[in-house]
Order: structure tokens, then sequence, then C-alpha cells
């Protein structure tokens, strides 16, 4: 997922800026996840593989974009598993080794 967003971060440095960026990737991810937790049931992992700054619209507001990527969480106990068919798409995913 590519996910939008303007957010405001408090005077500091670069690395504090940077930091609070990770901050609002990881917290995306999170968001994402529970999101798929109620809509499909399950649990999921989602992760935060980049965020960019796009521009900056006021001082100390910045556009953001995360890439997100989610995948259902296989149980520990399955060797493999394909995922049913829903929102629009034949198979969500193949699991399979």
């Amino acid at each position: 997922l590519h996910v939008h967003e303007n957010v405001r971060v408090p005077a500091g440095s670069a690395a504090a800026d940077r930091a609070r960026f990770e901050d609002w990737g990881r917290g995306v991810a999170e968001s994402v996840a529970e999101i798929l937790r109620e809509a499909r049931g399950g649990a999921w992992d989602c992760d935060c593989a980049l965020v960019s700054r796009v521009k900056d619209y006021a001082p100390r507001v910045h556009h953001l974009v995360a890439d997100v990527a989610c995948r259902p969480r296989r149980p520990p106990e399955s060797p493999g598993a394909t995922c049913a068919a829903g929102l629009g798409a034949d198979v969500l995913c193949d699991l399979s080794d």
C-alpha cells in the first residue's frame, strides 16, 4: 500500500524529524493491520518498508508517503495455505512454499 498523510513534527533536529517519520510509518502499518483484522479476519503482518518526505506544506508540516507491505500471518502449524477469494480478487494470496 502507498499511504499519504500530512504530519506535523515538533521543532527539532533533522535526526529527530527522521525518527518521527519512522514512528509515523510504523503507526501506519499497525493501523492497516488492525483494519485488515477487522475487515478480513485473522492475523496480518504489515511492515512499513519506506517513508518518504514528498514536500512541506507549512513550517513543521510534512507530506509523507509510507510504503506498507501486508500479508496474512500463517499459522505455525500450517506448512502452506491458500487464502480465500474476496474483495473482487480471485485469490488474495498463495502462501505455499
